[in-house]
């Protein structure tokens, strides 16, 4: 299904306005919040035709819209096309790794450094020493959707089989690309309440660099994590 240029505004704006308050948007929000250049009876039409093409679904507690995994996979590729060239290196300019020599002690505190920045569970896995660091639980629990106790079992789940698996994860991908997994598409477990962001990149004295893995519910921030995950590959590509 191909959205014309007017659906896709609605549909960004609403996946955008979700991400940031975290409860279903109706077509009155919209309209409250934004001037969309259309009258409430289209945004509303689009809204039910969204629906029906299975981007949104309806909340079960209000009239507002949540998006789906569709729904995000599409947002995804908006902002592939809208990417703007930005300043390269925008964060990390603290972190020094000639300064500090030790590559246990720059691993830390670059996922630390990405941890503070980012919404979710972070780990760095080096493929030539087999080592995984992890940071920012805070991140997540902090989340309004890990109020759920099914969805914090699930979400431990997932992790645990992040772990289990990364060795085998890290060898698969592409170097110096960054993937986005929405929901069921996460190659390490089918799970549709979360999403994965994820890139291997060169990492100081090794052969075969490491692999970033980001872990978070489906409404994360990923305008900001990508820009993140962008810059980290920049940075390390410059050591």
């Amino acid at each position: 299904m191909i959205l014309n240029e007017r659906q896709k505004l609605i549909l960004d704006t609403i996946i955008d306005d979700y991400i940031e308050i975290g409860s279903p948007i109706s077509s009155l929000q919209l309209l409250d919040r934004h001037d969309l250049g259309v009258c409430s009876a289209t945004i509303r039409n689009d809204m039910i035709f969204l629906t029906e093409e299975g981007f949104l679904r309806k909340s079960y507690s209000s009239s507002g819209r949540v998006p789906t995994s569709k729904g995000y996979r599409n947002f995804i590729q908006s902002l592939k096309e809208k990417k703007e060239k930005k300043n390269q290196n925008q964060y990390f300019k603290g972190i020094d790794f000639e300064g500090m020599g030790d590559l246990y002690l720059f691993s830390n505190e670059l996922l630390n450094e990405l941890s503070n920045l980012s919404s979710g569970l972070l780990f760095n896995y080096v493929l030539d020493k087999g080592i995984l660091w992890e940071s920012g639980w805070e991140n997540v629990i902090l989340q309004p959707e890990m109020e759920n106790r099914k969805t914090r079992d699930e979400f431990l789940k997932l992790v645990d089989s992040t772990k289990e698996k990364i060795k085998e994860f890290a060898k698969q991908r592409s170097e110096n690309r960054i993937e986005v997994f929405v929901g069921k598409e996460n190659p390490i477990i089918k799970s549709d309440e979360f999403s994965m962001i994820t890139c291997k990149t060169n990492f100081p004295n090794t052969e075969k660099g490491c692999v970033f893995v980001l872990l978070g519910p489906k409404r994360m921030p990923y305008r900001e994590n990508i820009d993140l995950f962008e810059d980290v590959l920049k940075f390390l590509q410059n050591i």
